[in-house]
């Protein structure tokens, strides 16, 4: 890490680590307990519980507050397990506002919140992750194992209720199960001030077993929340990132004039990685053996440590990080990110989920082109409509890239697939 010290770097100076990124957020696991038992995620009777002489005490945790804050780190989230069936974690929130950190969120099932949001909120907690994967009460029961339902919901209302804002809740779309409510979810956010992410199906826990056809994948979500609103006539926007709802992984998006906003989590986070690949370095603090965890998907480049962890989980876990392979482009001095272009895209409804960077270099120039499928009802012989299309694109390309692209628009199916989706980038200035 580049630092003044351990001591030296002031709240909010942040930490780079030697790959360049700026380190200002951690994830602190509480607990291993829960009392859901959602089945990709647990079995039935549960896990062995850690002894408490196994798990760190609060002034343990507090401790390693106080380390992240010196090196500039100033958001903290709270996980589990579920984190409000830790018995004191009120204090244990109070405790570390006390040390100065401003930004202290939590993933929480929700079915504890009716009883906690009010203290949470006076103790300090600004934020709240619900996960909440159906809006069917019988299909919840099913999911999670449990009849607690309605306590979710009640817990959602008493987080809006006490301003824990951006209330983020947190859904994981199954193939045959519950992929029929990704509209009925989205319609949530026109009459609440809540966030609704997608996230995939992930290869963790019992998901580890669950097959690859039940995953709902982002260009499908996407497509589908595109479709939903040209049927009701409200127009999908990108939302500005900066503010506490784009905080994470998620791409952020909202109906023009909806309360509450979207995220999609891109399928490539959770897939199984082989040694070598790319993942990202999450730090469990459940046991006092802290051991790095393979989460998501960064392009980091990493080498795996084949033993079995001693927190009992079942990710993957980095022995270490070699490198670096991003999907960052330098184009004519200027950084263009594949994510830059996609919200760009999802703001004409004639757009298709997929495209394609092209760079070259010609006369010592770098040259972008991108290429993007336009849906099949719009595509057709009428050049004026495309040459109109093209002509859009360039100039909002130009505007938040701040370089010139050149556009191209392919039919649909038109671009290569790699695992279903498209390939992004094509940089031939390399070869």
């Amino acid at each position: 890490m580049q630092r003044e010290g351990l001591m030296g770097a002031g709240v909010g100076q942040g930490c780079i680590d030697r790959l360049g990124r700026r380190i200002d957020y951690v994830r602190l696991s509480v607990t291993d307990r829960c009392n859901l038992r959602c089945i990709y995620c647990m079995p039935e009777e549960g896990v062995p519980p850690k002894q408490h002489a196994e798990i760190l005490r609060f002034e343990e945790i507090v401790l390693l507050v106080k380390a992240a804050l010196n090196l500039g780190i100033d958001k903290i989230r709270l996980t589990g397990g579920e984190p409000l069936a830790r018995r004191g974690i009120v204090e244990l929130v109070e405790m570390i506002r006390a040390c100065g950190v401003t930004g202290i969120a939590m993933t929480t099932n929700g079915t504890l919140l009716p009883d906690f949001a009010r203290s949470l909120k006076e103790a300090g907690l600004k934020r709240v992750n619900i996960s909440l994967d159906t809006l069917k009460p019988d299909r919840f029961e099913r999911l999670a194992r449990r009849p607690l339902f309605h306590q979710v919901m009640r817990g959602i209302e008493a987080a809006v209720r006490e301003g824990l804002h951006p209330v983020k809740i947190n859904v994981v779309p199954i193939r045959g199960f519950n992929d029929d409510e990704i509209e009925d979810f989205a319609r949530l956010t026109w009459e609440l001030p809540v966030h609704v992410r997608f996230i995939e199906l992930m290869p963790i826990g019992e998901g580890v077993r669950w097959s690859s056809e039940l995953r709902v994948d982002a260009s499908e979500i996407t497509r589908r929340l595109i479709e939903l609103g040209k049927v009701q006539h409200r127009v999908l926007e990108p939302l500005d990132a900066g503010g506490p709802e784009s905080w994470g992984p998620a791409r952020t998006v909202r109906y023009a004039g909806a309360p509450g906003t979207l995220g999609i989590i891109d399928p490539e986070t959770g897939e199984v990685l082989p040694p070598g690949e790319e993942g990202e370095l999450v730090i469990t603090t459940i046991t006092k053996e802290a051991f790095p965890l393979l989460r998501y998907r960064t392009r980091d480049i990493t080498r795996f440590n084949p033993e079995p962890c001693p927190c009992g989980r079942t990710h993957r876990r980095i022995r270490r990080i070699t490198g670096r392979t991003d999907d960052m482009l330098i184009i004519r001095g200027v950084n263009v990110f594949p994510s830059q272009v996609e919200s760009v895209l999802l703001e004409f409804g004639e757009a298709a989920p997929h495209y394609l960077l092209v760079v070259d270099r010609k006369s010592n120039l770098d040259r972008l082109e991108i290429w993007m499928e336009v849906s099949g009802r719009f595509f057709s012989d009428q050049v004026r409509h495309l040459e109109e299309l093209e002509s859009r694109l360039r100039e909002r390309i130009e505007s938040v890239l701040g370089i010139s692209a050149a556009i191209r628009l392919v039919e649909p199916n038109t671009i290569p697939r790699s695992e279903g989706k498209a390939k992004r980038i094509v940089d031939r200035r390399e070869i």
